[in-house]
């Protein structure tokens, strides 16, 4: 519940960035949906999504550029590349 609380909260000022770092860890499927929606809502009307996440299925939904990192340093990346699993 509480993170559902801190993201309502984030989402709530419209803010111009909006930071996620594991987002839908611990959110129950129904949530992630309704999350999922509102997010993308967010960046249809011009806010600016920096996902961090280990699911690559997150990550092609919701993101337009990926950058892929592996011990800190970019290993790939680009436009909505395809992302590849584990």
């Amino acid at each position: 519940m509480k993170k559902r609380l801190s993201i309502a909260l984030a989402l709530l000022n419209h803010p111009r960035y909006l930071l996620m770092d594991e987002a839908f860890a611990s959110l129950d499927e129904g949530y992630r949906g309704t999350l999922t929606t509102w997010l993308l809502r967010y960046v249809q009307g011009g806010g600016s999504l920096l996902w961090c996440s280990h699911e690559p299925d997150e990550l092609r939904v919701l993101c337009g550029r990926v950058i892929l990192l592996e011990e800190g340093r970019r290993t790939g990346g680009g436009p909505r590349p395809e992302v590849r699993k584990g």
